[in-house]
């Protein structure tokens, strides 16, 4: 149930709704910022939240089946399962860092533009 949650609202954050698909756009190559070009930073953020939920979800697993093989006296098995949950703790670490870098840096480039469109008004 929460997993079916959690897949729907991942599917309206991107705004993935019956008849509604997008399609990877590329980006024209003058030097205007186009609509294109919004969408490829929100599949950037999404790309990096994704790969961040993904990760946390395999170092719940990771931890899980390490558990499972203490139990059953797998040692190396919980070596195995130890390294992959932090490897994933290491991923989701950065993804998270990446995902806060980007959506500043995007935070920053709509502060310019809204700038840019005060002072079109002001001449």
């Amino acid at each position: 149930m929460a997993k079916q949650q959690a897949k729907q609202q991942t599917k309206q954050a991107r705004g993935d709704h019956p008849g509604n698909e997008r399609q990877p756009q590329s980006s024209g190559s003058s030097g205007a910022r186009t609509e294109s070009e919004g969408d490829a930073e929100d599949d950037h953020i999404y790309g990096l939240a994704s790969v961040l939920y993904h990760a946390l979800q395999g170092v719940t697993a990771a931890r899980k089946y390490k558990e499972d093989a203490q139990r059953a006296g797998e040692e190396e098995l919980v070596q195995f399962f130890e390294e992959c949950r932090l490897e994933g703790t290491a991923r989701a670490k950065q993804a998270k860092s990446l995902l806060v870098a980007f959506s500043e840096e995007s935070d920053e480039d709509e502060d310019d533009d809204e700038d840019d469109e005060d002072e079109d008004e002001d001449t």
